[in-house]
């Protein structure tokens, strides 16, 4: 009898286990799914935001100078389309970028989504994996602000050499020399 106790706990412990490992994996596999629904989404909307705000800048820019481009002198052409030129390549160079570095981080976190760590140690590496991953990455800062200023700079430029252009030639000043 006492053989039997003893047995039906140790498959009561055995099956104690084997449920706990059981739910620590559904728990792993939840927090997978909503680290990758998180992000994606995060992403997405960030992203978008942005893209469609710059597209709309672009777009204006690159009308008006399309509609007053016949009414502006050589130099004033090339030196608008040398701004915008900057700008946009600038941007569209710092585009490339920063999906090269965001694909890295996807890479990194898909190894790690696809190992086979138990429950434990793949919530601890994930957290590690955040915690890391959510601090601003130095070399990141400094290419990104320098991006900003470049392509700032020459949108600015560009709008302001098609305002100056447009107004010169709406009021009668002299145009900017050939």
């Amino acid at each position: 009898m006492n053989n039997f106790l003893n047995k039906a706990a140790e498959d009561a412990r055995r099956l104690k286990k084997e449920e706990a490992e059981r739910r620590a994996k559904e728990r792993k596999r939840e927090a997978i799914e909503a680290i990758v629904e998180i992000q994606g989404k995060l992403y997405e909307r960030a992203a978008a935001y942005m893209n469609l705000m710059l597209l709309g800048g672009y777009a204006g820019a690159f009308t008006i100078w399309s509609n007053t481009a016949n009414n502006l002198s050589e130099r004033a052409n090339i030196a608008v389309g040398l701004s915008l030129g900057i700008s946009i390549s600038t941007y569209i160079f710092f585009e490339v970028y920063k999906m090269i570095v965001t694909s890295f981080r996807f890479i990194r976190m898909r190894k790690l989504v696809n190992s086979d760590l138990p429950p434990e140690d793949f919530l601890k590496r994930t957290l590690a994996l955040y915690k890391r991953e959510v601090k601003p990455d130095p070399a990141f800062i400094p290419v990104w602000m320098g991006a900003v200023f470049v392509a700032l700079t020459g949108a600015v430029a560009a709008f302001i050499l098609l305002f100056y252009n447009y107004l010169s030639i709406l009021v009668g000043f002299s145009r900017w020399p050939s």
